[in-house]
């Protein structure tokens, strides 16, 4: 069987400290539902959302905010309309546009997905989760070269990303270049011992 990859949907987002009100401004609505986000705790993060959307319905911030929760939920269809709302908002808003392609290759719609992650790209040629999707839509397509570079991209923009390492051991192998495919895969399991993903590929081959 051939070797997965695995997308990414999660970002890390640096958090500031914002202090607790009665009334919380807008900012520190961001602030506590992406604290909710870094917890895992996506349905009150949404609920935090919500609340910010009703004090500012213009905030696309908001909007993306729900778009990835509802990813994360795997609730794609509803992450979509979230994500154009932005959209609507921000047109260049580098975030919705990748979660959207999630959602939509999560849908089936891989060639609308690549085209977003493109978009995102272009927009911030540093977006690492954008360059490691799009390796994943590349590699399920078969051009295994493409998806190498684009994997690769991902690893030199940050060399502790797991995912990165291991997806580009997959493309390693499928282009037998099976002693830095293992090297790869390994790194992977190096960075993040507990990676599922990481572990089954280690194991096939």
């Amino acid at each position: 069987a051939s070797p997965a990859v695995s997308q990414t949907v999660s970002a890390a987002t640096p958090i500031p400290v914002a202090s607790p009100s009665i009334h919380p401004s807008a900012n520190e609505l961001l602030t506590k539902a992406s604290e909710l986000r870094d917890r895992n705790q996506y349905s009150d993060a949404l609920k935090v959302y919500d609340q910010l959307l009703v004090q500012n319905p213009e905030e696309a911030e908001g909007h993306w905010g729900q778009c990835y929760s509802l990813n994360q939920l795997q609730d794609y269809g509803r992450a979509i309309t979230a994500c154009d709302r932005a959209l609507e908002i921000a047109p260049d808003h580098s975030q919705s546009l990748w979660s959207k392609g999630y959602a939509l290759e999560q849908q089936g719609q891989a060639e609308a997905a690549l085209a977003l992650y493109d978009q995102t790209l272009a927009l911030d040629p540093n977006h690492i989760e954008a360059w490691n999707n799009r390796g994943g839509i590349l590699f399920k397509q078969q051009r295994f070269q493409e998806a190498l570079a684009a994997f690769d991209r991902a690893r030199e923009l940050d060399p502790n990303f797991a995912e990165a390492w291991n997806n580009r051991g997959a493309a390693l192998w499928e282009l037998r270049q099976f002693d830095d495919a293992i090297a790869s895969i390994d790194k992977a399991i190096a960075l993040q011992p507990d990676y599922p993903a990481a572990q089954t590929l280690r194991a096939q081959i």
